[in-house]
């Protein structure tokens, strides 16, 4: 057993950020062996260090958020990533994209909304460049690195044993959050220190993946 893992700190991140508290904690439906899952159609998976599995049923959603041990293992051992080079938050980045759906998913599912996997990866896309760029620059006196949107934007590539359906939806949603936060990176430079910035980003959360992609369409 792991015990208690960072990824609570990064769920309750994402929460306050965003004001999206949940009812669940994260810790209680992470897997770190997929073995654990069984072999069912809805547990296919590809060669990643994580993924939300979802079944749902008339009345119930079944959840499990697998995260590679070596990314837990390299968290509890590194608490906080003091160089931000983009090497070493390799791991944080996996650990808060995989968070980022459950929050995600829980958040709406509370409220009785639907969710599309689409809606799923564009909002993960955003929150690793709005929760990256707070915490860098809480430990940079300010200073956000200038490289960052390009590391988690342009330096992108996708695995090849994606299908055409799968890879395309996840070009599109780097397109489009790409699209929106460079909207950001421009509109808020201090970003962590303004207000405005917090109203916008928490008011695109809380829109409908149509609306998201309107109004990234208008930035």
């Amino acid at each position: 057993m792991l015990g208690r893992t960072p990824l609570r700190a990064i769920q309750e991140s994402i929460a306050s950020v965003y004001e999206t508290p949940v009812d669940f904690s994260v810790e209680d439906f992470l897997i770190t062996d997929l073995a654990s899952l069984g072999r069912t159609p809805h547990t296919q998976t590809y060669n990643t260090p994580e993924t939300l599995y979802v079944q749902e049923t008339e009345d119930n959603l079944d959840v499990s958020l697998f995260i590679d041990k070596e990314v837990i293992e390299f968290l509890i051992n590194r608490s906080s990533v003091d160089n931000w080079d983009f090497n070493a938050i390799k791991g944080y980045l996996f650990a808060l994209e995989g968070v980022s759906h459950f929050q995600y998913l829980i958040w709406n599912a509370e409220r009785k909304k639907s969710v599309t996997l689409f809606e799923l990866e564009l909002q993960a896309e955003v929150d690793k460049y709005v929760l990256a760029s707070i915490m860098i620059a809480k430990q940079r006196d300010g200073c956000i690195p200038k490289d960052l949107y390009g590391y988690l934007f342009d330096a992108v590539s996708f695995r090849t044993e994606l299908t055409p359906q799968v890879a395309s939806r996840y070009r599109d949603a780097n397109h489009y959050a790409a699209k929106y936060c460079r909207a950001l990176k421009s509109e808020f430079p201090w970003q962590h220190n303004q207000q405005d910035f917090l109203t916008e980003i928490r008011r695109f959360y809380r829109l409908p993946q149509n609306e998201k992609v309107r109004r990234i369409e208008k930035s």
